[in-house]
């Protein structure tokens, strides 16, 4: 099933770097060379991606090891960027693609894409050790991906797919105007819970009210919400140290510079001691779970044992979180695309009560580390607490519903709705606001918002896929679309087929947007047509002309 690659001569000059990663080991068969990675990559770069870098260089290749394995590779651009790339001829050369950011292993967006890499491995590997023929599937899918990075890592681009006919009407690549580089913290969290009194310890907004929040800027809507609702923050705390016995360092090399001085530490006095004290979340101790140094597998039983012994001798505590949607305006003239002034200011308090209600809203467990929600309750959030369509769903797509997730979310972009995204192997959200069709076999990227202040271009794999997304989200009633094949009402599931139905409804109130889909031919019967009611008509080269 593999093709093996020609390998081209590598300029010298790639640096590695090394990370071992903690995961269980995936065996596959012809990984391709540091230097082979590089120079595909770099091709790719130049001349294939989106927001494509003519002059690229990649002067640095860091592999991603899990157990001795090298899984996939970090290439990092000089003058910025990166990109995370398969480290073997079944993969794609690249699934993330950032044109001017930096790798960050912490996170969630960078730590997702790497783990379903090794995800996708460990699917392929056993499938192979079974020998059940279940790749066979996918046998075209590979042979063209082993000639794609051949003919990358020699610096050449191979003859672009044909464009599909009676497909892909709208444009081959677009975004919607999303704007916002928002991230998790202050001032976007300002109003979260905190967890140490007057120590300005706020927990962070959380990824899905973060994604949720940006789709709301988006659109400018509401102006108010719906109702109340409420969540709890759960939380623990002494003010004196408690110690358990542990006869060893425990930590890592760089804990007491992680800021746990006020809360854990380890003393050598009496045989060796653990130490809690201060105010603790879940996001804190599932932290300093992490902070275990590599050691044996009794000693790690010993650290558990005296960490969770002084966690559960905590007193435990809560606080209710309240938002009252109905009450709230929602300042989207004060919100900007980043707030980080130095002065608080009107547009900082806008922008922390957008995202502390959206938290609220979708039942968010806030930690100061971390705050966590599953993505179908924003379902509920967008149509009960802030007049959002009836028609937004949670959906997924995954083996055998890849083509169908791809087509639907192009489609989304091409009515210009931005989609709330759930990556499952780091669970984390954010935005898909973009698409640019390559025909080649990279197929389709995504342009993302990250919901960390970041944007990058992000591809799917079609071997073993897991899409999971909102969509259909947009106002309702205020907020029409049209452009259909057949006659409907104008939401987002149901648009007008043609512009003389959208005229002839007369439940559309004055004002509202009027969206035909991109690339659309909107026709129309009559010698003329009148609008008799204020609108605004968006599209992106679509038409609008007589039959």
């Amino acid at each position: 099933m593999k093709k093996p690659i020609k390998y081209p001569n590598v300029r010298p000059g790639i640096w590695l770097l090394i990370p071992i990663i903690a995961l269980s080991s995936v065996a596959y068969a012809e990984k391709l060379p540091a230097r082979i990675v590089a120079a595909a990559v770099q091709t790719w770069v130049r001349d294939v991606t989106a927001d494509n870098k003519p002059d690229a260089v990649i002067e640095r290749i860091e592999p991603y090891v899990a157990d001795g394995d090298t899984v996939a590779y970090i290439a990092h651009i000089a003058g910025g960027g990166f990109c995370i790339c398969g480290a073997d001829n079944m993969f794609l050369p690249v699934y993330l693609y950032s044109p001017g950011g930096t790798y960050d292993p912490e996170k969630p967006h960078h730590k997702h894409f790497l783990a379903d890499i090794v995800r996708r491995a460990r699917l392929i590997s056993d499938a192979e050790s079974k020998d059940d023929g279940s790749l066979d599937r996918f046998a075209e899918t590979f042979e063209a991906r082993a000639a794609y990075w051949e003919a990358l890592a020699n610096g050449t681009i191979p003859k672009r797919n044909a464009r599909p006919r009676g497909l892909w009407e709208g444009p081959d690549s677009m975004s919607c105007h999303l704007t916002s580089l928002w991230n998790q913290w202050s001032p976007y969290n300002d109003l979260c819970p905190e967890l140490t009194p007057g120590a300005d310890e706020h927990c962070v907004i959380g990824c899905v009210a973060g994604a949720g929040s940006a789709i709301m800027r988006y659109w400018e809507w509401p102006n108010t919400g719906v109702g109340n609702d409420s969540t709890i923050y759960n939380y623990r705390w002494r003010t004196t140290w408690d110690t358990e016995p542990l006869s060893f360092y425990p930590f890592k090399e760089d804990f007491n510079t992680a800021g746990w001085s006020s809360r854990l530490k380890w003393v050598a006095t009496a045989g060796g001691r653990l130490e809690m004290n201060g105010y603790w979340d879940g996001s804190v101790y599932n932290s300093a779970r992490e902070q275990l140094d590599t050691v044996s597998s009794a000693d790690s039983t010993a650290f558990f044992t005296a960490l969770d012994s002084l966690w559960n001798r905590l007193t435990m505590s809560s606080k209710t979180c309240r938002a009252d949607f109905g009450t709230t305006t929602y300042r989207w003239d004060l919100m900007e695309d980043i707030h980080d002034d130095a002065i608080h200011d009107a547009g900082d308090t806008a922008v922390a009560t957008l995202c502390y209600n959206v938290g609220v809203a979708c039942e968010m467990d806030y930690g100061i580390w971390g705050s966590g929600a599953w993505e179908w309750p924003m379902v509920g959030a967008y149509e009960d607490h802030f007049r959002y369509d009836l028609d937004v769903d949670y959906v997924v797509r995954d083996t055998g519903d890849y083509a169908s997730g791809t087509n639907d979310m192009i489609d989304e972009f091409q009515w210009l709705r931005p989609v709330q995204y759930y990556g499952w192997e780091m669970v984390h959200s954010w935005v898909i606001y973009g698409y640019n069709r390559t025909f080649l076999p990279d197929s389709v990227q995504f342009h993302m918002n990250s919901v960390n202040g970041d944007t990058d271009w992000v591809q799917w794999d079609e071997v073993y896929p897991n899409h999971c997304f909102i969509w259909h989200i947009a106002p309702q009633s205020v907020v029409r679309f049209i452009g259909d094949t057949n006659p409907g009402d104008g939401s987002p599931d149901d648009p007008y087929q043609n512009i003389e139905e959208a005229i002839a409804d007369l439940s559309i109130p004055d004002g509202a947007k009027w969206i035909f889909k991109a690339g659309s031919v909107n026709t129309f019967a009559a010698s003329s047509i009148t609008i008799n009611k204020p609108c605004t008509l968006i599209g992106r080269n679509a038409i609008i002309r007589k039959e």
